[in-house]
């Protein structure tokens, strides 16, 4: 379950280093390029590229919002009542202040931003865990599945996303959804329950409450109607 766990996010941030290359048309009279299993080497790489990417945006964004936050809490208590015989030299009184839910939306993404430093922080335990066998040819078989049926896969997706193009949503949720799909079309020993549970912790790592939410949604559709999903070409892939 260890080696399985490590394999997922592995996949997760290489498939979002990969992104952009998957995203591209391929021309008329052309092949998909081929999948070429990765090293261990090569998939720490793509994690720390990913979780430094992600972590970068996300503390800016954070020290963005306990800007705002400290700037709306020092505002709202000089203007509390308690404060209104202050002068303008005087010292402001601490005054109860209220629990908006966009000043505790700042807060939680701060949280967030701070959870993924945390998990920045295992990139020495990804560069061991990834040199394992077991790890790599599961890592490597996730990719496959995505490389070889990029379009069964999305075309699920898009079935029971309500009416959401893949093309459309968040970098990181695309890429989720994509794992997580292909695992639940061709991973037929791995309870499906585990592929959706697991796929929900990622996207809380690494997206937001909507976004889990809405993976949540998208893969309970899916498995739901797994028996009337079309056999896809490809149903096997080896590393």
């Amino acid at each position: 379950m260890k080696a399985r766990h490590v394999a997922r996010e592995l996949a997760l941030m290489t498939l979002f280093q990969l992104d952009s290359q998957l995203n591209e048309p391929v021309k008329d009279g052309q092949n998909s390029p081929q999948f070429d299993p990765l090293s261990g080497r090569d998939l720490t790489l793509s994690a720390v590229r990913t979780l430094v990417d992600q972590a970068r945006e996300m503390v800016q964004d954070a020290a963005s919002d306990l800007a705002a936050v400290t700037h709306q809490i020092m505002d709202e208590e000089a203007r509390h009542s308690v404060n209104a015989d202050v002068g303008f030299e005087d010292t402001v009184m601490a005054a109860p202040l209220p629990n908006t839910r966009q000043t505790v939306e700042k807060i939680e993404r701060c949280l967030q931003a701070a959870e993924l430093l945390t998990e920045a922080m295992r990139i020495p335990e990804f560069a061991v865990l990834s040199q394992y066998e077991d790890v790599q040819t599961f890592a490597n078989r996730l990719l496959k599945w995505v490389h070889t049926n990029l379009n069964t896969i999305d075309t699920t997706i898009e079935t029971h996303s309500k009416e959401w193009r893949v093309n459309r949503m968040a970098r990181m949720d695309r890429c989720l959804l994509r794992l997580a799909v292909a695992e639940l079309l061709y991973a037929k020993n791995i309870d499906p329950a585990i592929t959706i549970n697991e796929a929900v912790d990622l996207a809380k790592l690494f997206s937001n409450e909507e976004s889990f939410r809405f993976i949540n949604g998208v893969l309970g559709s899916a498995l739901e109607s797994l028996n009337v999903i079309p056999e896809p070409l490809n149903t096997q892939a080896s590393t």
